[in-house]
């Protein structure tokens, strides 16, 4: 998944996350800052609570700034946004076709082309050298 970072009037930051890769001291600082054990703190992350949000993105801000502190990360809900990565969109696409039975062939046609567009408008982005940075992953 990508966590896109995009403060008012600040450069756009991006970082490919994967859950399950996140180093043990980082989900250690989620746990200590949530006082959730990091299982809850994924649930409610993809559940879309700010706190689980504000503590992922404490621990990413502080890999390239290691005396940040967590009280300093403030930041208003529009300025970061999670999505999926190429490959879980092309995960999905394959899910949607091969298990979209309980879909009309209207609304199955309608995710693919909604998976499409988003895996065409990020091959775009990425082939847009005013796109992130790739440095500031």
């Amino acid at each position: 998944m990508l966590i896109i970072y995009t403060p008012e009037g600040g450069e756009r930051q991006e970082w490919a996350f994967t859950p399950a890769k996140l180093r043990s001291t980082e989900a250690e600082v989620i746990e200590r800052h949530t006082g959730w054990t990091y299982q809850e703190f994924g649930e409610k992350f993809m559940a879309g609570s700010a706190q689980a949000r504000h503590a992922l993105l404490f621990v990413l801000l502080r890999r390239s700034n290691p005396t940040l502190k967590y009280g300093d990360v403030v930041f208003s809900l529009d300025e970061l946004d999670v999505d999926l990565d190429a490959e879980e969109k092309a995960r999905a696409l394959e899910v949607l076709r091969a298990q979209g039975n309980d879909l009309s062939d209207e609304q199955r046609e309608a995710l693919e082309v909604l998976v499409l567009d988003e895996m065409a408008a990020a091959a775009a982005g990425a082939a847009d050298p005013k796109g992130s940075d790739p440095a500031s992953s």
